[in-house]
Parts: structure tokens; sequence; C-alpha cells
């Protein structure tokens, strides 16, 4: 890093676009910022939160901004938010905040630099699935470690975070990610908890960050006087770590310790810089942390000395259940683009395991016959809750994007139920999966109801605002003389109709036979013949 100046970088925080407390102006968080020596900002807000004509304005104020304040540089970030997890997109040219739009820059899109925000398991799902061609994991979440203090959480190793295992994850299927830190602000106080620090060509440019990232020279800090720079001797086999550790947080200048790791195993423990034998293949960091900072290096890769460089090796992607879950979600957009759905009368022997999702904990399942069919309950019926909380104007102003689309995160209401009691709108709303909806011109069911809710509201009304996934189950049945489609009982007060449908063709997944080396995993076993999906008409 030596040829390379240091530059720090907040690519994640939040502004009035979408959900800032303080209502804050781009300009706002970027001067906040500048406090703590930060030059480089990624504007984050939630596509959920945007429209084509939000998303123009928040570009013209960003170009505005680069005239009036030419030592910065701004990124377009967007953040696009699933009900299982977050991811950064960084530039993404164009946000029009639909659902079909997240998945394709989440499995297509592959040029663009996509970063895994905040994967904690408590809130977000990306820890059970790995996510084809991303660049980065997010191991410093201002928000995240600013919680966990105020919890009193106290880590004795960096594995004790969950950000940090799921980095540690990835390195462990030889697939390298750069560690990222950001702020994830959304409130002026909350700029400068997390950021990343980027060795950079004097000066920086556009192309020169985004590069950065891709190269992974970056590591992930919460304190802007920590810095990190680690090196490895390819053909003595030495990896080394020069620690700084002079945080502008003086709670955080007592005694810390750093942790050497070699994808997710760790190799020694110190208190300060140091050098370990690095013969072994594989991808080297470090994490130096105490109870106030942590900071987390980007991997280097010790490759076999056959190889030219680490570019020059495949990724490879070992067959375990975090593939299992990126092909089902392809293979939902497969059905969705390519699949027509047959409901003639197959029938199947065996059992199979299906996941399975009611208004009921309990659905009874008929066959084509007339027939109940009875089912082992594997994983018994649980709901989500996506949203409860009070609020005042003008945090209502998502929630009338989501109607008139039909969509939030990557779910559509599939039921709403709202009055008003005085001045107070209360709001109840039935979630369920948008890869599931087969129905064409589902996205437009709200538009009319919309006009009347928007009939209701007056500068003083008070928001009541209750959303809900459906009952998420997973039940294994004896498919012996069951003959399809399955329907699923009949719901009270709802229009909900699903069945359980066998689609009898293959599908395929373009996008990520790349990622897949066939010597690693076998495509046999994803194969399975007897597909069995559960579709919302």
């Amino acid at each position: 890093m030596r040829k390379y100046k240091l530059y720090f970088a907040d690519l994640h925080f939040h502004t009035h676009y979408s959900d800032n407390r303080d209502r804050a102006s781009i300009e706002n968080m970027i001067l906040e910022g500048r406090k703590y020596d930060i030059t480089i900002f990624g504007i984050g807000d939630h596509n959920h939160n945007l429209d084509i004509k939000k998303w123009k304005q928040q570009l013209k104020e960003a170009e505005d901004l680069r005239k009036k304040y030419p030592s910065f540089l701004i990124y377009n970030n967007c953040e696009i938010t699933f009900l299982v997890g977050h991811f950064l997109v960084l530039e993404p040219g164009l946000i029009t905040g639909t659902i079909q739009e997240g998945y394709k820059f989440l499995y297509n899109n592959h040029d663009i630099i996509k970063i895994i925000n905040h994967p904690n398991p408590a809130t977000d799902e990306w820890h059970k699935r790995i996510i084809p061609s991303v660049s980065a994991i997010e191991v410093v979440n201002g928000a995240v470690f600013r919680e966990a203090k105020r919890a009193g959480y106290r880590f004795t190793s960096a594995m004790d975070i969950p950000l940090i295992q799921m980095y540690a994850k990835y390195l462990s299927l030889d697939y390298p990610v750069a560690a990222i830190g950001n702020s994830d602000a959304h409130e002026l106080a909350d700029m400068g908890s997390g950021m990343t620090g980027l060795w950079l060509q004097d000066p920086p440019d556009n192309a020169g960050v985004l590069q950065a990232v891709r190269d992974r020279r970056a590591f992930a800090t919460t304190d802007p006087g920590i810095c990190i720079r680690c090196e490895l001797d390819q053909q003595r086999g030495e990896y080394s770590w020069e620690v700084e550790w002079n945080p502008v947080n003086p709670a955080a200048a007592k005694k810390f310790r750093v942790e050497v790791y070699n994808r997710d195993k760790k190799l020694d423990t110190t208190d300060g810089s140091g050098q370990i034998d690095a013969q072994e293949e594989g991808l080297y960091w470090v994490a130096a942390f105490n109870d106030e900072a942590i900071e987390v290096s980007s991997p280097l890769y010790k490759y076999d000395e056959k190889e030219k460089s680490d570019s020059s090796r495949k990724k490879i992607i070992k067959a375990d259940d975090l593939v299992k879950m990126s092909l089902k979600d392809m293979q939902w957009l497969s059905l969705h683009e390519k699949a027509s759905l047959d409901l003639s009368t197959l029938r199947r022997e065996g059992a199979a395991e299906i996941e399975l999702l009611s208004s009921k904990s309990s659905p009874e399942i008929i066959d084509a016959d007339g027939n109940r069919v009875g089912y082992k309950v594997v994983n018994p019926g649980k709901e989500r809750i996506v949203i409860d909380k009070r609020c005042d104007p003008p945090c209502f102003d998502e929630f009338f994007l989501w109607l008139e689309r039909n969509e939030i995160h990557e779910c559509m209401f599939w039921e709403i139920d709202y009055k008003k009691i005085n001045d107070l709108f209360i709001f109840d709303g039935i979630l369920v999966p948008a890869k599931m909806v087969f129905r064409k011109g589902f996205c437009n069911r709200y538009r009319k109801e919309l006009s009347r809710i928007k009939g209701l509201i007056t500068p003083k009304t008070k928001f009541r605002l209750y959303v809900r996934t459906l009952f998420k189950m997973t039940i294994q049945i004896n498919l012996d003389d069951h003959p399809f489609p399955m329907k699923i009982e009949n719901h009270n007060n709802t229009n909900l109709n699903s069945l359980l449908l066998f689609i009898d063709q293959d599908v395929d997944y373009p996008e990520f036979s790349q990622f897949i080396n066939t010597e690693s995993m076998d495509n046999t076993e994803y194969d399975n013949k007897q597909k069995i999906y559960q579709v919302f008409l």
C-alpha cells in the first residue's frame, strides 16, 4: 500500500429521500461526515422509498454538490431492501424502486459493485445464502455497532460479531470479498460511526474508488484514527500487518487485540503489529478491536506458486446450502419469465419436503380428486412482523409508494384493511412474496384504494402501521396417489388462493453458471425431478 494514499469513505447513509430522522439533506450529511476526515460519500437511500422522480431529484442535487464541493467525491448509491436482507448497489445508474429491479441487481448486472449490508442473523438472513457476484461485505456498520454498545454487548473475539462471521463464511468458500465499513446513518449524529479506509492514487477519482473496492484495497473501521496496512510476500510466504491505533474517540484509546485469520480459521492473537508464516494457500486477513472500536482488513490471497496472480484463480463456490438458497430464488425468476404453469393432473410417488405459506398455521390441503392430503409438519408455522410502529408525517410518504406499486421489500400486499379514528389512521396489511405471485397486473391492485386513503389524510393525521407476512412452515407430504394440483384451503375474509403445482421442466440458470466450478459442485444435485412449487393465483 506504500504507493497509495489513504482516504476515508462512507458509502451508506440515508437522507430525506428515505428514512432520515432529521429529514437531513445530502449536504447536511456530508458536512457532518467531513468532521471525521471522510471525503468520499455514498448516498444509500432505500429503493422502496424511491421512484424515478425522486431518483432524478437526488441525482441533480448530488451533481450540484459536486460543483460546490470539488474536494468531495459523491456517489448516488442505493440500498436495495429485501425482507431477508439489504444490499448496496454502487452507482446503479437508474432506480425505479421495483421488486423485479431489485432481483435483477441481485443476480444479474455483474459489472456493478454490490455490497451486502449488515448481515446480522437477528435481522437479516443473508447468512443463509451466498450472493453471486457480490464484491464486499459490510463488516462494520455504525448502526449495528452503536446498538450493540447500548445493549452492553461485549465480545471476546471478532467471530462474536455476526457481520464478521458472514465475511468469514465467504472467505471460507474461497470467495474473496472486500471488508467495508459504513455508518448506515439515519440522523446527523450517526455520521462518523463507521467508514471504509481506501488506498487510492492521488488525486482520487470516481473510477479509482470503484476499482479499489474491486481490488480489495480497503479496510473497515469505526474511527478515522485507526488504520491498518497488510502485506503478503508471495515468494517468501510471509503475511504482515501494521496497526496504527490513535482513535479520535478517547474511549477507544485503551488496549486492543489483533486476531489473524486464514479464511475462517484463526491463526494468531497479538496486541499490535506483527508477522506470521503464510506458506499455506488461502485468504489472509486481520481484525483489531476492543469494546469501543473495531477495524477489519480485506483479504490478501496466498496462491499456488504455479499461478501468476489471484485474478487467474476461478472463484469456487462449494456445494452446500448457501448455494441452494440462491438457486431457489433463480428458479422463481425463471418460472416467472419462461414457464407456463401446467395445471394438468400428474401423479408422483415418494415424499417431498415443501416450504409452505398460509394465512393459517395449520392449513388444509386438498388434492385434485378432492381428497384431503395428510402431511407432517417439519417446522411449524411462524408469522413475521415486518412493520409495527406509530409515526407522524412524513414517514407515511413511502407508504403511498408501496401501495401505488403494491410492493414493499420483495413482497406484495395481498390483503389490506384500514380505518380512521379521529386523527389516527390505522393500517393492517398481509404480505406475500412477489416471486410467488403469477397473476398479471397484480401490481396495480391498490391504486384506486390509494386515492381513497389520501382523501382521509390531513396535516394532523397520525399513523399506526401494522404489516405482517403469512405463516411460513415446512411440511412433508407423501405424494403417493395424490394428483396435482393440490389446493391449499380457502382463507376466510381474503382473496388468497394458492396451489401446489408440479412443474415438469428444467429451469436454466445462465446468470449463475459462471460462478459454479463443476469440479467442486455437481449440478445434478440441484436438478431435482420433483419440482413442487406453491404459487398464488
